[in-house]
């Protein structure tokens, strides 16, 4: 890479034998043998930042960082960060640290914003803090913003890969906050020629989103990233699994497709439960006589077929033992990454399935830490990689190959936990964690996927309500998978009310006829709640407004080449929509939908004064309010 270097700092830099690191900008490490670390400081974009090499061997006095900085406007930098060394290093840990002034902060923000299934999350600043990333688990991305989700300081390697960690720190009693990303395999050294690592810094005072989206824009130019997502990735989807769970057998799979036909879905995904185990592959006949078969009715129906495939798991099939993971002495059903019998074998299984079956893709689940930890496995099988996450990549890699080379525009889910910046190569939809029944944590991954998603589909966890939710609740589930991301389903329609149906066809009809605008169009969050509560797109003539407050904001900006057609979606606790519009001009025709989407007609007009349109509509919860310039 080569960087048009203005200013180039060597700042404070020195080397000390034996040392550990600092605990302030790791935190608690374990105790290791005799190392020697390297530190340097560099000022950039308005922060402050501290870089540490930790190493097994020792190194000349006087060795030092060669530190690059390259502003890219007045608050944002690339620094660069050389260490060359005349032999291959055995690398203990290698760690960044961003500080930004310790004022206007309000919480953290990383990619995926949760821990394990998603349920837990940083909604405060920690006092310390410390979240598994790297190249299959989250990312090396880590922000701070203000409580109105003005960013405060993003700090990225340009280098996603590899195994560690991003670390937030509240200085106690100090007056920085402090970000680090630290690469590092677990329990032992990785090798190096050298250091020679890109930070991307950001201090600029901009949406959090705004901020992630022009790291991963500068990201792909940096890396010449093309992603390979056909346009059909966008449509809605529907997966087999709440509905049916590990019991997944033919009659219901075609009943459930059928739903689907009269929805109007065409992607359809059977999920786990097809199969006997994850070590041979073979169908359950006993729940499926032939699978082949079934793939092709449904394509017959209009559906694109996608199956569940784990590829990191033995089954329990002894042939595979020798591959299974050894964690604290114990061998596991979990295959080694790390070796590329696994790794070829999991591209292997991944075409022997689309050509057997006839697939149209894959969903290809538990590629994350999960179940491939950060851990050193001790079997006595050739290791080929460093990093566990670099055979899990290497993985990814071999099977995306695999998949097009059987159906070139293949359809490869991912979900959240691996579905990072850097894997959007390897895959063309990314679907939200779990959340079961929970409509508000699924449209809060769909807005933290819709920042960093660029060029792959961002699709809703599979949306699951009982019967007993009322009409009301049934339009917000779906106005918020529909307004946020790419719908996907996953209820018996059967065991609901037929209301329940009509409201979510509404939902995906107009979904369908507006989602290229959807798209198209720039996707902001409007509030910095926990759930992202309002957000809004901006398209071509057209802007969409879904609000989930208690109630309506007094003030909402559009912009002008979007304010042709404005669509409210009124998810508040109150039947009206009360609210300023700024940026409109021009005489507005009003309608209102109810929560099926079906209009009474012209409900009025309204004149704008000075640019603004100001909103006093009954609209039932549940609802939207149409409104279109004449």
């Amino acid at each position: 890479m080569t960087l048009n270097t203005t200013r180039r700092a060597f700042l404070k830099a020195g080397v000390t034998a034996g040392a550990g690191l600092a605990a302030a900008v790791n935190g608690p490490e374990p105790s290791f043998g005799e190392t020697s670390t390297v530190t340097t400081e560099f000022e950039a974009a308005g922060a402050t930042g501290m870089a540490v090499l930790e190493v097994e061997d020792s190194i000349p006095a006087g060795a030092a960082f060669n530190v690059d900085v390259t502003p890219l406007s007045r608050a944002k930098a690339c620094v660069r960060l050389r260490f060359q060394h005349n032999q291959t290093l055995a690398v203990r840990r290698f760690s960044v640290t961003v500080s930004v002034p310790l004022r206007d902060l309000h919480r953290v923000w990383y990619t995926q914003q949760i821990d394990g299934l998603g349920q837990h999350a940083y909604i405060s600043l920690p006092w310390g803090a410390t979240i598994p990333a790297g190249g299959h688990q989250g990312s090396f991305i880590a922000e701070v913003q203000s409580r109105f989700g003005r960013n405060r300081g993003l700090a990225a390697f340009r280098d996603q890969t590899g195994d560690g960690s991003v670390n937030f720190r509240v200085e106690y009693g100090g007056t920085r906050f402090h970000m680090t990303l630290s690469r590092f395999a677990t329990d032992r050294p990785y090798t190096a020629r050298g250091i020679d690592e890109v930070v991307y810094i950001d201090c600029e005072d901009i949406p959090w989103s705004t901020a992630v989206k022009e790291f991963v824009r500068w990201y792909d130019r940096e890396h010449g990233l093309i992603t390979q997502t056909p346009s059909f990735c966008y449509e809605p989807a529907f997966n087999t699994w709440y509905p049916l769970k590990q019991k997944q057998y033919e009659k219901d799979i075609l009943r459930l497709a059928g739903q689907c036909r009269r929805l109007g879905v065409r992607t359809f995904e059977v999920d786990d439960g097809w199969f006997v185990n994850t070590g041979t592959w073979q169908t359950d006949t006993g729940k499926i006589p032939d699978l082949r078969d079934l793939v092709s009715r449904l394509r017959d129906m209009g559906l694109r077929v996608l199956v569940w495939y784990r590829p990191f798991h033995s089954g329990g099939v002894p042939e595979l033992e020798w591959l299974g993971t050894v964690e604290n002495g114990s061998r596991t059903h979990d295959l080694c990454v790390r070796t590329r019998e696994v790794q070829e074998r999991a591209a292997r299984i991944a075409a022997d399935l689309m050509e057997r079956y006839g697939l149209d893709g894959l969903k290809i689940d538990f590629l994350d830490a999960s179940t491939v930890k950060f851990i050193n496995c001790t079997a006595d099988h050739e290791h080929v990689t460093d990093f566990v996450s670099d055979g899990s990549r290497a993985a990814m890699r071999l099977m995306a190959e695999a998949v097009r080379g059987v159906k070139k525009d293949a359809v490869i889910e991912y979900r959240l936990n691996y579905a990072n910046v850097a894997n959007r190569g390897f895959a063309t939809i990314y679907r939200g964690q779990d959340a079961p029944s929970d409509p508000d944590h699924i449209r809060r991954h769909l807005a933290l996927m819709r920042s960093w998603t660029i060029g792959v589909a961002p699709h809703s966890d599979y949306a699951y309500w009982t019967p007993d939710l009322d009409d009301t609740e049934v339009a917000r589930f779906m106005a918020g998978i529909c307004l946020y991301g790419v719908p996907t389903l996953s209820v018996d329609f059967d065991t609901l009310p037929e209301s329940h149906f009509a409201i979510a066809k509404a939902w995906l009809d107009f979904y369908t006829g507006h989602r290229e605008l959807l798209f198209s169009g720039e996707f902001e969050p409007l509030s910095n709640d926990a759930h992202y509560s309002a957000a809004r797109v901006s398209a071509p003539g057209t802007t969409f407004i879904p609000v989930f407050l208690e109630r309506w904001p007094s003030v909402i900006p559009v912009s002008t080449g979007s304010s042709g057609v404005v669509f409210m979606f009124n998810g508040t606790a109150y039947p009206e929509i009360v609210t300023t519009l700024e940026g409109v001009s021009g005489t507005y025709a009003l309608e209102i939908l109810d929560c099926k989407l079906k209009s009474s007609g012209e409900a009025g007009r309204i004149e704008s004064d000075d640019g603004k349109l100001v909103l006093n509509c009954a609209v039932p919860v549940g609802g939207a309010l149409r409104i279109r310039r004449v």
